[in-house]
């Protein structure tokens, strides 16, 4: 894990080396449309929606292309369907499945110059996440998961923004898709095979502010 977060991070700073030419940083936020994906998704019907935002910062090549990281905190998970709340109960529960991260994004852009004001980026690259919280909340009960969370999550993501100059300030919205890696431990806290063979996916919308450098 720590050889691969090496060279994803000696690609940010290769790929900023070769792309400097203009720079901007900023900060966004929005929701995040997540759920489960995978072989037992559909134990997992529902969505959860949550927060993502934070920080990036980014250059712009003279050849169209550029390169952006950005620092995000995502809240990502899905609901269980209902199930008996007991062997004996005639009531049936749900569980919602919680599980934050911590996210560095190395992405190449393009882009496009509509007119003097107007701009559209498209990026494109892979997501490195750290859990920082993970627990089902049963209702009346909120249980730790995170002895059987993966610690480290390796995404991809895709998008595209829509970039309006304001006065020294350039305002943005972002639209993005991201497709995760498995979620749960493969092996359970008793050693025993675990049944929930799931990746994290959703779809983000933030709005947010940049000013170039």
């Amino acid at each position: 894990m720590k050889r691969i977060a090496f060279i994803i991070v000696g690609f940010a700073v290769l790929s900023a080396a070769s792309f400097a030419h203009a720079g901007y940083a900023g900060f966004k936020g929005g929701v995040n449309y997540a759920g489960f994906t995978g072989e037992d998704a559909d134990e997992f019907p529902y969505h959860r929606t949550g927060f993502t935002g934070g920080g990036f910062l980014a250059w712009d090549g003279g050849n169209h292309l550029g390169f952006r990281t950005d620092l995000l905190y995502t809240m990502k998970g899905a609901t269980t369907g209902a199930v008996p709340a007991s062997a004996e109960a005639d009531t049936f529960v749900t569980s919602l499945i919680k599980i934050d991260y911590l996210e560095l994004g190395t992405l190449l852009t393009a882009r496009f110059d509509v007119s003097k004001r107007f701009t559209v980026r498209g990026f494109v690259g892979p997501v490195l996440g750290l859990w920082v919280n993970a627990e089902a909340d049963n209702g009346p009960l909120d249980v730790d998961i995170g002895d059987i969370v993966e610690h480290w999550e390796f995404s991809a993501t895709i998008g595209g923004e829509i970039d309006m100059k304001a006065g020294p300030y350039v305002l943005l919205m972002e639209a993005r898709y991201t497709q995760g890696s498995r979620v749960f431990e493969s092996i359970g806290l008793n050693g025993e095979p675990l049944d929930f063979n799931v990746s994290n996916q959703g779809i983000g919308l933030m709005v947010g502010m940049m000013v170039p450098f």
